[in-house]
């Protein structure tokens, strides 16, 4: 039987080096029960959608070094037991200035691959925490 699916260890440390974030969304987030396809009391803790605002990485690629590969890519950090009332001052509302964000204590981290639809990018941390933004210039930065 082929997979038409894939989870794969993911290298967060790394792929973390010279980003920011926005929070983009965040919700309380519970177990889901697989037999009866809905979710369960059982609490799980926060899910935040961050954004990539700020991509420094240096990316090697055929023609040369590339930065801000990744700028404006979104991906999901489950911060387990959190409270939401600590995380829904983060999230960027209307026309508001983002809040920079970091992601701290990386748990695990996985890519969800599925035939057909984009990678799905989901980290477990211990905080995601506001930061202040590096203001020597950048290329890849959008806050």
């Amino acid at each position: 039987m082929k997979m038409a699916y894939l989870f794969k260890k993911f290298d967060f440390d790394e792929f973390n080096k010279g980003k920011l974030y926005m929070v983009k969304e965040a919700k309380e987030k519970y177990k889901w029960d697989r037999e009866k396809m809905k979710e369960t009391d059982e609490y799980e803790g926060v899910q935040l959608i961050l954004e990539i605002k700020q991509d420094d990485y240096e990316y090697e690629t055929k023609d040369g070094i590339v930065t801000g590969v990744n700028l404006n890519e979104e991906f999901q950090v489950l911060i387990p037991d959190g409270k939401i009332e600590d995380y829904e001052k983060l999230v960027a509302r209307g026309f508001e200035a983002p809040v920079p964000v970091k992601v701290e204590g990386i748990q695990n981290a996985e890519l969800f691959e599925s035939k057909g639809k984009k990678p799905v990018l989901k980290v477990w941390a211990d905080d995601v925490v506001k930061t202040t933004i590096d203001q020597s210039p950048s290329v890849g930065t959008n806050f």
